[in-house]
């Protein structure tokens, strides 16, 4: 798939429980260092719908038995993939505080300009994984 954007992605997670019920945590490249890039490529690739398949559960995924930055994100897209964008909200704690760096400022104070919307600073969405901030960033690209 290496870049190449489809309109529709039909996105199948080979990953499941064993015979007797028993999930590992071995989800291949996606344990190792800069698993969470591949993962990233392959959750990116739709332009308008991407068409989940998976007999894995996000519930099935024990994060506490890893710490994967790609396994951590698999977990929570397959939630939104399941459960839609009100599992966004649980990971939101609220802002954090004012901004942490002069460049943020900036980029807070361009989007505010732009769009004429209230920009919060350091909303505190700790496990909004890659692929989210990614089409976010793309989405409000799209206002320019």
């Amino acid at each position: 798939m290496q870049g190449d954007e489809r309109h529709i992605i039909l996105f199948s997670v080979t990953y499941g429980p064993d015979q007797s019920g028993h999930t590992t945590i071995n989800f291949g490249p996606l344990n190792r260092d800069g698993g969470e890039r591949r993962l990233n490529v392959a959750l990116t690739r739709a332009r308008s719908e991407m068409i989940v398949f998976s007999t894995l559960s996000p519930d099935r995924i024990d994060l506490s038995r890893t710490s994967a930055r790609a396994v951590i994100d698999l977990k929570h897209f397959l939630e939104y993939a399941e459960r839609g964008p009100s599992v966004l909200g649980a990971a939101v704690h609220g802002s954090m505080g004012d901004f942490d760096s002069p460049f943020e400022s900036a980029i807070a104070l361009a989007l505010r300009d732009k769009i004429r919307q209230n920009v919060l600073e350091n909303l505190g969405i700790a496990r909004l994984s890659q692929f989210a901030r990614e089409r976010i960033i793309e989405g409000v690209g799209r206002l320019s």
